[in-house]
């Protein structure tokens, strides 16, 4: 009898330990939302990590994934995908951490769809919202007795009058002692992103281009007239929709050329996407 109930006292304490650390998947396993896109409450109470070791910050960054562009305007478009960054450091080096970040709109439920999701995390359904979440604890990278961490995944944007859409995010720096004490828990950050409402349409027509020769066997010339200074991607789909091609150009002048090799290419009919920030255009050419 004393051996059982030892083992029982054991089991029941790991139990504990288990769901009040919260290490795997907190959304759904008791913790719920912590992000505070939908109220104030944090990693940071009693009964889960309510110890607090030195300064942990995060913030969350958009990059347009065709351009590879930063979105610094604060505005996306919609239907466009995003490479999205959680990112974060804790002063003390607290070698792992855990997180949560969800994309909501004003009616606090979630928008767009997540995709590329890392290893060790999953998007899991909290009330209304898809909130992407560590399943285990994950490491971080310690330099010069700070610790940096990040998550990247993807983001497509929802469908035009979506409206404002808020990044609701939380880091929470962790010792790998596998209990609350020691650890370090970042503020609830929101990043918000206005929805761009201008049309394809207005936007095509800033931008004066042409591609020649077409049909082209080689090589594709791409002419800029009136265009904007900036990263321009170059990018050719077959009729399928397939992108097969793509190619980075920084364009320093109103006028500018640029050559793309579609040797490679079979035979048939393409389409050439050309994007910026400010205008997109698509020419139809043929490979022969």
């Amino acid at each position: 009898m004393k051996k059982s109930f030892i083992l029982f006292s054991a089991l029941l304490g790991i139990g504990y330990l288990t769901l009040s650390s919260y290490i795997s998947n907190p959304g759904i396993s008791g913790a719920g939302d912590c992000t505070g896109a939908t109220s104030t409450t944090t990693c940071a109470r009693s009964g889960c990590h309510s110890s607090s070791a030195a300064t942990t910050n995060n913030g969350v960054t958009l990059i347009d994934k065709a351009t590879s562009i930063p979105v610094t305007s604060g505005v996306y478009t919609p239907g466009k995908t995003y490479t999205v960054t959680l990112s974060g450091t804790n002063s003390s080096a607290l070698p792992k951490f855990g997180f949560q970040v969800c994309a909501v709109n004003a009616s606090k439920a979630s928008v767009g769809t997540i995709s590329n999701i890392p290893t060790s995390t999953s998007a899991d359904a909290v009330g209304t919202k898809k909130i992407l979440e560590q399943t285990m604890a994950l490491s971080g990278t310690v330099v010069a007795g700070t610790a940096a961490y990040a998550i990247t995944f993807d983001w497509t944007a929802p469908a035009s009058g979506t409206g404002t859409v808020t990044f609701n995010s939380i880091i929470n720096a962790v010792n790998g002692n596998n209990s609350e004490s020691g650890d370090g828990v970042s503020t609830q950050v929101a990043k918000v992103f206005t929805e761009n409402t201008t049309s394809v349409a207005e936007l095509s027509a800033q931008i004066q281009s042409k591609v020649y020769p077409n049909p082209a066997s080689y090589w594709l010339n791409i002419g800029l007239e009136n265009a904007t200074t900036g990263n321009y991607n170059m990018q050719v789909s077959d009729i399928n929709g397939k992108t097969v091609l793509s190619q980075n150009e920084i364009v320093n002048s109103s006028s500018f050329v640029s050559m793309l090799n579609i040797a490679s290419l079979a035979q048939g009919n393409y389409f050439l996407r050309i994007e910026n920030n400010n205008a997109t255009r698509v020419i139809p050419f043929i490979k022969k």
